[in-house]
């Protein structure tokens, strides 16, 4: 019964297909990094998610998302989690909200 259940479905593209595209994906060019179904979407949850993604395929360089605020909590707790000496976080609300970080070198 997913009826009353929340589904997070993480899709990655490799930066090599990202920059050979020239930035314009089609679904094809994705791969289904993990499905989640929980009963209440919760930043904890999504973090969690987003943790496990990064165990699996490595840190993303960017993420874009609905305006959900489980979401854009669960992902600001991730980069924090991940990037303690981060460069910086640029969100951008167009559309859907995008999280790009740069580790400092």
């Amino acid at each position: 019964d997913y009826g009353t259940k929340k589904c997070l479905v993480v899709l990655g593209v490799t930066m090599k297909k990202f920059v050979e595209k020239k930035c314009r994906l089609s679904h094809e060019d994705m791969s289904v990094l993990d499905i989640s179904i929980v009963e209440k979407a919760t930043a904890s949850s999504v973090e969690e998610t987003l943790l496990i993604v990064a165990e699996k395929a490595g840190t993303p360089v960017q993420i874009v998302s609905d305006k959900g605020s489980s979401i854009k909590k669960g992902v600001a707790d991730f980069y924090r989690e991940e990037f303690r000496s981060k460069a910086y976080i640029r969100c951008n609300t167009q559309g859907g909200d995008s999280h790009e970080t740069s580790s400092q070198k």
